[in-house]
C-alpha cells in the first residue's frame, strides 16, 4: 500500500492497536500486534508526519510501555517520543502524558514524570486548534497522573 492509503493503515492500526490493549488478557489478540507494528512501521515509511507523528507516538508507547523482558526498549522509546515531539512541535498535549504514563514510570524517572505533566497543564489548551478536545483531555489525564504520583514513585 502506498501514501494515498497512509489515514487508512494509521487508523486502522490505530484502532486495532487500541483493541489489543483493552484485550492483554486474551492471547490471541497480543498475537496480533505483530501485524500493527508493522502496519504502523509502514505509515512511518510513507509519511512520518501524518496525525502530527503519530506514528511516533504509537511506537513511544509501544516500546516505552513494557519492560525489555516482554519486548520494550526505552532508547528507541525515547527517540520516537523525541520525533513525535519534533513533528508536532510539542502542541499535541497527550503525547506527554502518554510519555509520563509508559516512559517516565517505567524508568522510575519522577522528575521526567512531573516535568511532563507540568507542562501539559500549563501550556493553553487552544494551542492545536483543531485537537482542543484531545488536548483538554490531556489536560484531565495529566492533572490525575500528577495527583497520583505517589503512586508510581
Amino acid at each position: 500500500m502506498g501514501k494515498p492509503y497512509v489515514p487508512t493503515l494509521f487508523w486502522t492500526a490505530n484502532a486495532w492497536g487500541s483493541w489489543i490493549n483493552l484485550s492483554r488478557d486474551s492471547p490471541r489478540a497480543i498475537a496480533e500486534m505483530g501485524k500493527v507494528e508493522l502496519i504502523m512501521q509502514r505509515v512511518i515509511e510513507l509519511d512520518e508526519t501524518y496525525y502530527y507523528g503519530g506514528s511516533h507516538l504509537f511506537f513511544a508507547s509501544f516500546y516505552g510501555g513494557r519492560s525489555k523482558m516482554f519486548g520494550g526498549d526505552p532508547e528507541k522509546a525515547k527517540n520516537h517520543f523525541d520525533r513525535f515531539v519534533e513533528l508536532s512541535e510539542g502542541k499535541f498535549l497527550m503525547g506527554n502524558v502518554l510519555f509520563a504514563k509508559y516512559y517516565a514510570i517505567q524508568m522510575q524517572d519522577r522528575e521526567l514524570y512531573k516535568n511532563l505533566l507540568v507542562k501539559v497543564l500549563d501550556t493553553p489548551g487552544d494551542v492545536l486548534a483543531e485537537q482542543r478536545l484531545v488536548n483538554e483531555i490531556a489536560k484531565i489525564k495529566a492533572s490525575k497522573l500528577l495527583k497520583d504520583i505517589e503512586d508510581y514513585f
